[in-house]
Protein backbone atom coordinates (compact mmCIF):
# COMPACT_ATOMS: atom_id res chain seq x y z
CA UNK A 1 0.00 0.00 0.00
CA UNK A 2 1.42 3.32 -1.04
CA UNK A 3 0.09 5.16 2.04
CA UNK A 4 1.56 2.51 4.37
CA UNK A 5 5.01 2.90 2.84
CA UNK A 6 4.79 6.69 2.99
CA UNK A 7 3.62 6.63 6.63
CA UNK A 8 6.38 4.19 7.61
CA UNK A 9 9.08 6.41 6.04
CA UNK A 10 7.57 9.51 7.67
CA UNK A 11 7.42 7.95 11.15
CA UNK A 12 10.95 6.48 10.84
CA UNK A 13 12.28 9.98 10.14
CA UNK A 14 10.39 11.57 13.04
CA UNK A 15 10.97 11.67 16.77
CA UNK A 16 8.87 9.17 18.79
CA UNK A 17 5.16 9.98 18.54
CA UNK A 18 2.86 9.16 21.48
CA UNK A 19 -0.76 8.19 20.76
CA UNK A 20 -3.84 7.77 22.99
CA UNK A 21 -6.56 5.64 21.33
CA UNK A 22 -10.04 5.71 22.96
CA UNK A 23 -12.57 3.08 21.77
CA UNK A 24 -15.20 1.07 23.68
CA UNK A 25 -15.51 -1.73 21.09
CA UNK A 26 -12.96 -4.36 22.23
CA UNK A 27 -12.54 -5.99 18.83
CA UNK A 28 -12.18 -2.74 16.92
CA UNK A 29 -9.84 -1.35 19.58
CA UNK A 30 -7.51 -4.35 19.44
CA UNK A 31 -7.51 -4.56 15.63
CA UNK A 32 -6.84 -0.85 15.23
CA UNK A 33 -4.11 -0.95 17.88
CA UNK A 34 -2.39 -3.79 16.00
CA UNK A 35 -2.49 -1.66 12.85
CA UNK A 36 -1.08 1.36 14.70
CA UNK A 37 1.67 -0.80 16.26
CA UNK A 38 2.92 -1.43 12.74
CA UNK A 39 4.05 2.18 12.63
CA UNK A 40 4.13 3.52 16.20
CA UNK A 41 5.73 2.11 19.37
CA UNK A 42 4.16 4.38 22.01
CA UNK A 43 0.40 3.68 22.06
CA UNK A 44 -1.97 3.70 25.03
CA UNK A 45 -5.67 2.80 24.93
CA UNK A 46 -8.78 3.67 26.90
CA UNK A 47 -12.24 2.07 26.81
CA UNK A 48 -14.32 5.22 27.33
CA UNK A 49 -14.10 8.99 27.42
CA UNK A 50 -13.59 9.20 31.20
CA UNK A 51 -10.65 6.80 31.16
CA UNK A 52 -9.26 8.63 28.13
CA UNK A 53 -9.54 11.98 29.93
CA UNK A 54 -7.84 10.58 33.05
CA UNK A 55 -4.94 9.27 30.97
CA UNK A 56 -4.72 12.58 29.13
CA UNK A 57 -4.35 14.48 32.43
CA UNK A 58 -1.67 12.09 33.71
CA UNK A 59 0.33 11.89 30.50
CA UNK A 60 1.31 13.75 27.35
CA UNK A 61 0.21 12.70 23.86
CA UNK A 62 1.07 14.01 20.41
CA UNK A 63 -2.14 12.54 18.96
CA UNK A 64 -5.50 11.44 20.37
CA UNK A 65 -7.74 9.13 18.30
CA UNK A 66 -11.25 8.65 19.66
CA UNK A 67 -14.63 7.11 18.94
CA UNK A 68 -17.73 9.29 19.51
CA UNK A 69 -20.37 7.16 21.22
CA UNK A 70 -19.04 5.49 24.38
CA UNK A 71 -20.40 4.69 27.87
CA UNK A 72 -19.72 6.78 31.01
CA UNK A 73 -18.36 9.71 28.96
CA UNK A 74 -18.70 9.99 25.18
CA UNK A 75 -16.07 11.28 22.79
CA UNK A 76 -17.50 14.76 22.33
CA UNK A 77 -17.51 15.51 26.08
CA UNK A 78 -13.95 14.22 26.41
CA UNK A 79 -12.83 16.39 23.47
CA UNK A 80 -14.47 19.47 24.96
CA UNK A 81 -12.58 18.95 28.24
CA UNK A 82 -9.32 18.46 26.38
CA UNK A 83 -9.83 21.50 24.14
CA UNK A 84 -10.40 23.70 27.20
CA UNK A 85 -7.09 22.55 28.62
CA UNK A 86 -5.13 22.61 25.32
CA UNK A 87 -6.80 24.09 22.22
CA UNK A 88 -3.84 22.94 20.09
CA UNK A 89 -4.16 19.24 20.96
CA UNK A 90 -4.36 17.24 17.71
CA UNK A 91 -7.39 14.92 17.67
CA UNK A 92 -8.76 12.46 15.09
CA UNK A 93 -12.41 11.43 15.52
CA UNK A 94 -13.76 8.12 14.20
CA UNK A 95 -17.52 8.37 13.69
CA UNK A 96 -20.50 6.75 11.97
CA UNK A 97 -22.37 8.26 9.02
CA UNK A 98 -25.40 9.20 11.11
CA UNK A 99 -23.51 11.35 13.63
CA UNK A 100 -23.48 14.63 11.69
CA UNK A 101 -24.89 16.62 14.62
CA UNK A 102 -21.98 15.45 16.79
CA UNK A 103 -19.51 16.34 14.07
CA UNK A 104 -20.81 19.91 13.91
CA UNK A 105 -20.22 20.30 17.67
CA UNK A 106 -16.73 18.86 17.28
CA UNK A 107 -15.88 21.21 14.43
CA UNK A 108 -16.93 24.11 16.66
CA UNK A 109 -14.57 22.70 19.30
CA UNK A 110 -11.66 22.83 16.87
CA UNK A 111 -11.46 19.20 15.66
CA UNK A 112 -10.49 19.05 11.98
CA UNK A 113 -9.81 15.37 11.24
CA UNK A 114 -12.63 12.83 10.91
CA UNK A 115 -12.71 9.22 9.71
CA UNK A 116 -15.97 7.44 8.95
CA UNK A 117 -16.92 3.95 10.10
CA UNK A 118 -16.51 1.26 8.95
CA UNK A 119 -12.79 2.08 9.05
CA UNK A 120 -11.18 2.36 5.60
CA UNK A 121 -7.49 1.57 6.10
CA UNK A 122 -6.21 3.67 3.17
CA UNK A 123 -8.26 6.67 4.34
CA UNK A 124 -7.02 6.10 7.90
CA UNK A 125 -3.38 5.96 6.79
CA UNK A 126 -3.84 9.05 4.62
CA UNK A 127 -5.22 11.03 7.59
CA UNK A 128 -2.36 9.74 9.78
CA UNK A 129 0.21 10.90 7.20
CA UNK A 130 -1.35 14.37 7.13
CA UNK A 131 -1.50 14.45 10.95
CA UNK A 132 2.12 13.31 11.47
CA UNK A 133 3.27 16.02 9.05
CA UNK A 134 1.34 18.56 11.16
CA UNK A 135 2.93 17.20 14.36
CA UNK A 136 6.41 17.46 12.83
CA UNK A 137 5.68 20.99 11.64
CA UNK A 138 4.55 22.06 15.12
CA UNK A 139 7.62 20.46 16.65
CA UNK A 140 9.84 22.34 14.21
CA UNK A 141 8.02 25.62 14.92
CA UNK A 142 8.35 25.05 18.68
CA UNK A 143 12.05 24.22 18.41
CA UNK A 144 12.67 27.21 16.16
CA UNK A 145 10.70 29.54 18.48
CA UNK A 146 12.54 28.24 21.55
CA UNK A 147 15.93 28.72 19.93
CA UNK A 148 14.96 32.18 18.74
CA UNK A 149 13.67 33.14 22.20
CA UNK A 150 16.86 31.82 23.80
CA UNK A 151 18.93 33.81 21.33
CA UNK A 152 16.90 36.97 21.95
CA UNK A 153 17.18 36.46 25.71
CA UNK A 154 20.91 35.92 25.47
CA UNK A 155 21.44 38.95 23.25
CA UNK A 156 19.14 41.05 25.45
CA UNK A 157 21.23 40.14 28.48
CA UNK A 158 24.38 41.04 26.59
CA UNK A 159 22.89 44.37 25.57
CA UNK A 160 21.82 45.06 29.17
CA UNK A 161 25.36 44.42 30.37
CA UNK A 162 26.72 46.64 27.63
CA UNK A 163 24.36 49.48 28.56
CA UNK A 164 25.27 49.11 32.26
CA UNK A 165 28.94 49.35 31.36
CA UNK A 166 28.32 52.51 29.33
CA UNK A 167 27.06 54.33 32.43
CA UNK A 168 30.43 53.78 34.12
CA UNK A 169 32.44 55.48 31.39
CA UNK A 170 31.28 59.11 31.57
CA UNK A 171 34.66 60.50 30.52
CA UNK A 172 34.67 58.49 27.29
CA UNK A 173 30.92 58.55 26.64
CA UNK A 174 31.08 59.12 22.88
CA UNK A 175 33.70 56.43 22.39
CA UNK A 176 31.81 53.96 24.53
CA UNK A 177 28.49 54.67 22.77
CA UNK A 178 30.18 54.07 19.43
CA UNK A 179 31.66 50.79 20.64
CA UNK A 180 28.41 49.53 22.14
CA UNK A 181 26.49 50.56 19.03
CA UNK A 182 28.87 48.41 17.04
CA UNK A 183 28.19 45.56 19.46
CA UNK A 184 24.47 46.12 19.02
CA UNK A 185 24.78 45.87 15.24
CA UNK A 186 26.77 42.68 15.61
CA UNK A 187 24.12 41.24 17.91
CA UNK A 188 21.38 42.16 15.46
CA UNK A 189 23.32 40.49 12.67
CA UNK A 190 23.59 37.36 14.76
CA UNK A 191 19.83 37.39 15.25
CA UNK A 192 19.30 37.74 11.51
CA UNK A 193 21.59 34.78 11.00
CA UNK A 194 18.99 32.57 12.68
CA UNK A 195 16.57 33.46 9.86
CA UNK A 196 19.12 33.01 7.09
CA UNK A 197 20.14 29.41 7.69
CA UNK A 198 18.43 28.20 4.57
CA UNK A 199 19.99 30.92 2.41
CA UNK A 200 23.42 30.22 3.85
CA UNK A 201 22.94 26.56 3.11
CA UNK A 202 22.10 27.36 -0.51
CA UNK A 203 25.08 29.69 -0.76
CA UNK A 204 27.28 26.85 0.40
CA UNK A 205 25.67 24.63 -2.21
CA UNK A 206 26.65 27.30 -4.77
CA UNK A 207 30.27 27.01 -3.73
CA UNK A 208 30.11 23.23 -4.07
CA UNK A 209 28.52 23.51 -7.51
CA UNK A 210 31.10 26.04 -8.69
CA UNK A 211 33.86 23.66 -7.60
CA UNK A 212 32.50 21.22 -10.20
CA UNK A 213 33.04 23.77 -12.99
CA UNK A 214 36.34 24.06 -14.86
CA UNK A 215 38.93 26.42 -13.35
CA UNK A 216 38.45 29.61 -15.38
CA UNK A 217 42.10 30.71 -15.06
CA UNK A 218 43.28 27.35 -16.37
CA UNK A 219 40.69 27.43 -19.16
CA UNK A 220 41.79 30.94 -20.20
CA UNK A 221 45.41 29.81 -20.21
CA UNK A 222 44.72 26.80 -22.41
CA UNK A 223 41.95 28.42 -24.48
CA UNK A 224 42.76 32.16 -24.60
CA UNK A 225 40.19 32.75 -27.36
CA UNK A 226 37.13 31.74 -25.40
CA UNK A 227 34.35 32.97 -23.11
CA UNK A 228 31.83 31.45 -20.71
CA UNK A 229 28.48 32.89 -19.63
CA UNK A 230 27.14 30.91 -16.66
CA UNK A 231 24.17 32.55 -14.95
CA UNK A 232 21.90 30.34 -12.81
CA UNK A 233 18.35 31.64 -12.53
CA UNK A 234 18.61 31.17 -8.77
CA UNK A 235 21.70 30.99 -6.58
CA UNK A 236 22.41 27.50 -7.91
CA UNK A 237 21.15 26.02 -11.15
CA UNK A 238 20.75 23.07 -13.48
CA UNK A 239 23.35 24.06 -16.12
CA UNK A 240 26.94 22.86 -16.00
CA UNK A 241 29.86 22.76 -18.45
CA UNK A 242 32.85 20.43 -18.43
CA UNK A 243 36.34 20.40 -19.95
CA UNK A 244 38.92 17.65 -20.24
CA UNK A 245 42.32 18.17 -21.89
CA UNK A 246 44.39 15.30 -23.26
CA UNK A 247 47.56 14.97 -25.33
CA UNK A 248 46.05 15.42 -28.78
CA UNK A 249 43.17 17.76 -27.97
CA UNK A 250 40.35 18.40 -25.55
CA UNK A 251 36.65 17.86 -24.89
CA UNK A 252 34.05 20.52 -24.10
CA UNK A 253 30.65 19.42 -22.82
CA UNK A 254 27.55 21.42 -21.87
CA UNK A 255 24.69 19.95 -19.80
CA UNK A 256 21.18 21.34 -19.19
CA UNK A 257 19.54 19.33 -16.39
CA UNK A 258 15.89 19.09 -15.43
CA UNK A 259 14.76 22.08 -13.37
CA UNK A 260 16.77 24.84 -11.76
CA UNK A 261 17.60 25.92 -8.22
CA UNK A 262 18.51 23.18 -5.74
CA UNK A 263 16.90 20.24 -7.66
CA UNK A 264 18.71 21.27 -10.82
CA UNK A 265 21.98 21.64 -8.92
CA UNK A 266 21.65 18.10 -7.53
CA UNK A 267 21.22 16.83 -11.08
CA UNK A 268 24.39 18.67 -12.20
CA UNK A 269 26.35 16.75 -9.56
CA UNK A 270 25.15 13.50 -11.13
CA UNK A 271 26.01 14.82 -14.61
CA UNK A 272 29.47 15.95 -13.53
CA UNK A 273 30.16 12.63 -11.82
CA UNK A 274 29.04 10.75 -14.93
CA UNK A 275 31.21 12.82 -17.29
CA UNK A 276 34.28 12.41 -15.07
CA UNK A 277 33.79 8.66 -14.94
CA UNK A 278 33.20 8.24 -18.68
CA UNK A 279 35.87 10.67 -19.92
CA UNK A 280 38.56 10.79 -17.22
CA UNK A 281 38.30 7.30 -15.68
CA UNK A 282 37.17 5.24 -18.69
CA UNK A 283 39.10 7.48 -21.16
CA UNK A 284 36.23 7.58 -23.62
CA UNK A 285 36.76 10.52 -26.01
CA UNK A 286 34.14 9.67 -28.64
CA UNK A 287 31.17 12.14 -28.38
CA UNK A 288 28.41 9.68 -29.41
CA UNK A 289 29.72 7.07 -26.95
CA UNK A 290 30.07 9.68 -24.21
CA UNK A 291 26.37 10.56 -24.59
CA UNK A 292 25.34 6.89 -24.61
CA UNK A 293 27.40 6.12 -21.49
CA UNK A 294 26.10 9.25 -19.73
CA UNK A 295 22.54 8.23 -20.62
CA UNK A 296 23.04 4.84 -18.94
CA UNK A 297 24.88 6.36 -15.96
CA UNK A 298 22.11 8.88 -15.16
CA UNK A 299 19.28 6.42 -15.73
CA UNK A 300 20.84 3.77 -13.50
CA UNK A 301 21.98 6.25 -10.83
CA UNK A 302 18.39 7.50 -10.42
CA UNK A 303 17.06 3.93 -10.80
CA UNK A 304 14.91 5.17 -13.66
CA UNK A 305 15.58 1.94 -15.51
CA UNK A 306 13.34 0.18 -12.95
CA UNK A 307 9.59 -0.01 -12.50
CA UNK A 308 9.74 1.37 -8.94
CA UNK A 309 11.55 4.60 -9.87
CA UNK A 310 10.01 7.59 -8.09
CA UNK A 311 11.68 10.28 -10.20
CA UNK A 312 11.68 11.00 -13.92
CA UNK A 313 14.52 13.46 -14.39
CA UNK A 314 17.24 13.81 -16.97
CA UNK A 315 19.16 16.28 -19.08
CA UNK A 316 20.05 17.60 -22.51
CA UNK A 317 23.71 17.59 -23.46
CA UNK A 318 26.24 18.60 -26.10
CA UNK A 319 29.74 17.13 -26.43
CA UNK A 320 32.54 18.45 -28.66
CA UNK A 321 35.91 16.81 -29.16
CA UNK A 322 38.65 18.93 -30.74
CA UNK A 323 41.37 16.76 -32.31
CA UNK A 324 44.39 19.01 -32.86
CA UNK A 325 46.30 16.34 -34.80
CA UNK A 326 43.51 15.70 -37.31
CA UNK A 327 42.39 19.35 -37.15
CA UNK A 328 38.79 18.22 -36.74
CA UNK A 329 35.88 19.02 -34.45
CA UNK A 330 33.53 16.16 -33.61
CA UNK A 331 30.07 17.05 -32.22
CA UNK A 332 27.16 15.04 -30.85
CA UNK A 333 24.10 16.51 -29.20
CA UNK A 334 21.22 15.23 -27.11
CA UNK A 335 18.68 18.04 -27.35
CA UNK A 336 21.35 20.77 -27.57
CA UNK A 337 22.76 22.34 -30.74
CA UNK A 338 26.16 23.54 -31.95
CA UNK A 339 26.84 26.82 -33.78
CA UNK A 340 30.09 27.06 -35.74
CA UNK A 341 31.52 29.64 -38.10
CA UNK A 342 31.89 29.30 -41.85
CA UNK A 343 33.74 32.34 -43.11
CA UNK A 344 31.94 35.45 -41.88
CA UNK A 345 28.72 33.64 -40.96
CA UNK A 346 27.54 31.00 -38.53
CA UNK A 347 25.89 27.65 -39.11
CA UNK A 348 23.67 25.77 -36.63
CA UNK A 349 23.82 21.98 -36.27
CA UNK A 350 20.92 20.55 -34.31
CA UNK A 351 21.47 17.80 -31.76
CA UNK A 352 19.45 14.59 -31.78
CA UNK A 353 15.92 14.80 -30.39
CA UNK A 354 16.77 12.34 -27.62
CA UNK A 355 17.38 13.40 -24.02
CA UNK A 356 19.47 11.54 -21.43
CA UNK A 357 18.51 9.68 -18.28
CA UNK A 358 14.71 9.94 -18.37
CA UNK A 359 12.48 6.88 -17.99
CA UNK A 360 11.59 7.22 -21.66
CA UNK A 361 15.24 7.61 -22.77
CA UNK A 362 16.37 4.75 -25.00
CA UNK A 363 19.50 3.07 -23.62
CA UNK A 364 20.29 1.64 -27.07
CA UNK A 365 19.95 4.94 -28.92
CA UNK A 366 22.86 5.66 -31.32
CA UNK A 367 23.71 9.38 -31.33
CA UNK A 368 24.85 10.99 -34.58
CA UNK A 369 28.36 12.35 -34.94
CA UNK A 370 29.04 15.54 -36.93
CA UNK A 371 32.65 16.10 -38.07
CA UNK A 372 33.83 19.60 -38.99
CA UNK A 373 37.25 20.51 -40.37
CA UNK A 374 39.10 23.16 -38.39
CA UNK A 375 40.16 26.12 -40.52
CA UNK A 376 41.90 29.42 -39.62
CA UNK A 377 39.51 31.69 -37.71
CA UNK A 378 37.12 28.84 -36.92
CA UNK A 379 34.96 29.23 -33.80
CA UNK A 380 32.13 27.28 -32.22
CA UNK A 381 29.45 28.02 -29.62
CA UNK A 382 27.43 25.80 -27.26
CA UNK A 383 24.35 27.09 -25.44
CA UNK A 384 21.47 25.91 -23.28
CA UNK A 385 17.89 27.06 -23.90
CA UNK A 386 17.92 29.64 -21.08
CA UNK A 387 18.94 32.53 -23.34
CA UNK A 388 16.95 31.66 -26.46
CA UNK A 389 13.74 30.84 -24.51
CA UNK A 390 13.82 34.05 -22.42
CA UNK A 391 10.63 36.10 -22.82
CA UNK A 392 11.01 39.83 -23.43
CA UNK A 393 10.79 42.62 -25.97
CA UNK A 394 7.71 44.71 -26.74
CA UNK A 395 5.60 41.67 -27.65
CA UNK A 396 6.68 39.41 -24.80
CA UNK A 397 8.03 36.65 -27.05
CA UNK A 398 11.14 34.48 -26.81
CA UNK A 399 14.63 35.81 -27.52
CA UNK A 400 15.00 33.02 -30.08
CA UNK A 401 17.86 31.18 -31.79
CA UNK A 402 17.69 33.44 -34.84
CA UNK A 403 18.27 36.60 -32.77
CA UNK A 404 21.06 34.82 -30.88
CA UNK A 405 22.72 33.73 -34.13
CA UNK A 406 22.37 37.21 -35.68
CA UNK A 407 24.17 38.78 -32.69
CA UNK A 408 27.01 36.30 -33.15
CA UNK A 409 27.17 37.03 -36.91
CA UNK A 410 27.44 40.77 -36.25
CA UNK A 411 30.29 40.34 -33.75
CA UNK A 412 32.46 37.55 -35.20
CA UNK A 413 35.39 39.92 -35.85
CA UNK A 414 35.43 41.14 -32.25
CA UNK A 415 37.34 39.51 -29.38
CA UNK A 416 35.64 36.80 -27.39
CA UNK A 417 35.43 39.04 -24.32
CA UNK A 418 33.66 41.67 -26.45
CA UNK A 419 31.31 39.00 -27.84
CA UNK A 420 30.47 37.90 -24.29
CA UNK A 421 29.81 41.47 -23.16
CA UNK A 422 27.57 42.13 -26.17
CA UNK A 423 25.54 38.94 -25.65
CA UNK A 424 24.93 39.77 -21.97
CA UNK A 425 23.95 43.37 -22.81
CA UNK A 426 21.56 42.34 -25.60
CA UNK A 427 20.01 39.67 -23.38
CA UNK A 428 19.40 42.11 -20.50
CA UNK A 429 18.03 44.81 -22.81
CA UNK A 430 15.63 42.34 -24.43
CA UNK A 431 14.54 40.85 -21.09
CA UNK A 432 13.94 44.30 -19.58
CA UNK A 433 11.59 43.86 -16.60
CA UNK A 434 10.60 40.28 -17.41
CA UNK A 435 11.52 37.63 -14.86
CA UNK A 436 14.43 35.36 -15.76
CA UNK A 437 12.87 32.03 -16.74
CA UNK A 438 15.78 29.61 -16.75
CA UNK A 439 19.49 29.15 -16.18
CA UNK A 440 21.61 30.75 -18.93
CA UNK A 441 24.87 29.22 -20.17
CA UNK A 442 26.84 30.02 -23.35
CA UNK A 443 30.35 28.79 -24.19
CA UNK A 444 32.32 30.24 -27.11
CA UNK A 445 35.72 28.95 -28.26
CA UNK A 446 38.03 30.04 -31.08
CA UNK A 447 39.94 27.26 -32.83
CA UNK A 448 42.05 28.98 -35.50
Amino acid sequence: MKNAKSLKELVDNSEEISILYVEDDDSLRENTKRLLNTFFSNIETAINGQEGLDKYHSGSYDLIISDLRMPIMDGIEMVQHIEKNDPDQIIIIISAHDESSYLIDLIKSGVENFILKPLDIEQFLFVLIKTIKLINLRRFEQEYTTKLEDTVKKRTEELSKANAALEGYNANLEVMVSERTAELHQSLEELEYANKKVMDSIEYAKMIQQSLLPNMDEMKQKLPNSFVIWKPRDIVGGDIFFTSFFQTGYIISLIDCTGHGVPGALMTMIASSGLRKVINDDQCYDPPRILSCLNKFVKKTLQQDTEFAQSNDGMDAAVCKIDLEKQQLSFSGAGLALIHTIGNETCLIKGDRESLGYKRSNLDYQFKEHIIDIEPGKAFYLFTDGMVDQVGGDRGICFGKKRFQNILNQNLTRTFEEQKKTLVQEFNIYRNQHEVRDDVTVVGIGLG
